[in-house]
């Protein structure tokens, strides 16, 4: 939400749980914020879609990932610079 607030053009959220998805659906009805949300897990958003990103942040998530997965997901992922 906030990086829409600060201008991004595009704001992706991903979760692979319902309730978060509806959360997030509702804050951005709230602050009347366009976002786009996506119900699936990391692992097959990131191994399917061919995208690239200023910023990633991730909230809860490196934990549960390899590091290895970690590194390449912000090579291919974060746009360089």
């Amino acid at each position: 939400m906030k990086m829409k607030k600060l201008g991004a053009e595009r704001v992706v959220g991903v979760d692979y749980l319902e309730r978060c998805i509806e959360q997030a659906r509702f804050v951005a009805k709230w602050f009347d914020a366009d976002l786009e949300l996506v119900q699936e897990d990391a692992y097959t958003y990131c191994l399917t879609k061919d995208e690239q990103f200023d910023y990633v942040l991730c909230f809860g998530l490196f934990y549960h990932l390899k590091y290895g997965v970690v590194v390449r997901w912000f090579n291919r992922f974060v746009q360089p610079g």
